[in-house]
């Protein structure tokens, strides 16, 4: 527990955290703690936490499946960004990439995802999986799109990073895209043989 001589950036980490976890364990609760603690970074003019409470509560808004309204916070999360001239990172245009994708806005999805591709922005990340983690995104909706060979090459470079870093999880779901390409391309034994 916070003290009430916390400092304010302190208080929104430990706040943010929390709805974090309840977003991720898809507890409904997440939407009112991201309120709050938006608000408090509102309030004490941080852009910065700003931009990671509308990326944590669209992320979380994604993985329940509640797309529309992953949406909302990733289109606020561009129009803050935009505003204050931040560059959007990888892990962020993965957040707005996979809301996209999900509602089968395929073309915006690889729209709003193609800052990310450059080197600069792939090697440039902070968050050591957020790069194979967009570049998995960015296979599945070339696939999905009908862009077999592309999709095939961003999923290599995926799988590079994730021998690479050691990204189990990541290597998992890429194994399981690689399935699907195998299977767009027509090659029902691979797809098989890989799943």
């Amino acid at each position: 527990l916070l003290g009430d001589d916390a400092l304010p950036e302190t208080r929104i980490d430990h706040l943010a955290r929390l709805a974090d976890c309840l977003g991720l364990s898809g507890d409904v609760a997440a939407r009112d703690r991201y309120d709050h603690v938006l608000r408090l970074a509102q309030e004490i003019g941080d852009v910065d936490r700003q931009l990671l409470v509308l990326n944590n509560r669209a992320y979380c808004e994604t993985v329940v499946g509640a797309f529309d309204e992953a949406l909302v916070w990733s289109t606020q999360l561009q129009v803050l960004a935009t505003r204050h001239a931040v560059p959007m990172s990888v892990g962020r245009l993965d957040t707005i990439g996979r809301a996209l994708l999900e509602l089968g806005r395929l073309d915006d999805a690889e729209a709003a995802m193609l800052p990310g591709v450059q080197p600069e922005a792939l090697d440039g990340t902070l968050d050591g999986d957020a790069g194979a983690d967009f570049l998995l995104t960015l296979a599945e909706v070339r696939r999905r799109r009908g862009s077999v060979a592309e999709a095939q090459s961003t999923l290599d470079e995926c799988v590079r990073q994730c021998v690479e870093y050691g990204l189990t999880s990541i290597r998992v779901r890429a194994r399981r895209e690689q399935a699907e390409l195998h299977a767009a391309a027509g090659d029902f034994r691979a797809a098989y043989e890989e799943h």
